[in-house]
């Protein structure tokens, strides 16, 4: 997941996921021990199974996609940043996700799962993690606005 005040450092989204990432600037830097965030796409509606595009052999679900990628988009409790309950999140995505995004979704939640600890609050800020990473959030982000 990625909270509102390091969207507003970000360029215009073209934002990967999420879905979930910490970040704060220096302006609007929430209040400690919690993070702001806007969704990542409106919750709205759940889409219907029917409205997701079906190739022959495609199992992509994209009602379930949605739904796995809806708990990353609301605000949460900085402390839940890199938690094993965060780390479960990406785990319940990448079950259901098409499998483009298999690969940026491992790498995320490799990430939360090593490199990000709530016992360590730089490490849960957006502006800390590799470049890599950040690509990834922004790519699934971005995914997750289209479909959702």
């Amino acid at each position: 997941m990625i909270p509102k005040s390091s969207r507003s450092a970000l360029p215009v989204l073209a934002l990967a996921s999420a879905l979930l990432l910490a970040a704060c600037s220096p302006a609007d830097a929430p209040a400690e021990g919690t993070r702001d965030a806007t969704p990542v796409a409106p919750v709205s509606a759940p889409v219907e199974a029917s409205d997701a595009p079906e190739a022959p052999g495609d199992e992509f679900d994209l009602a379930a996609f949605c739904e796995a990628a809806a708990p990353m988009l609301v605000p949460v409790e900085r402390e839940f940043i890199g938690s094993d309950e965060h780390v479960v999140q990406f785990t319940a995505l990448a079950e259901v996700a098409p499998e483009e995004l298999e690969d940026v979704i491992a790498s995320l939640e490799a990430h939360y799962d090593t490199a990000v600890s709530p016992a360590d609050p730089d490490s849960q800020d957006f502006k800390n993690f590799p470049a890599s990473i950040q690509e990834d959030a922004l790519a699934l982000d971005s995914e997750v606005r289209e479909r959702c």
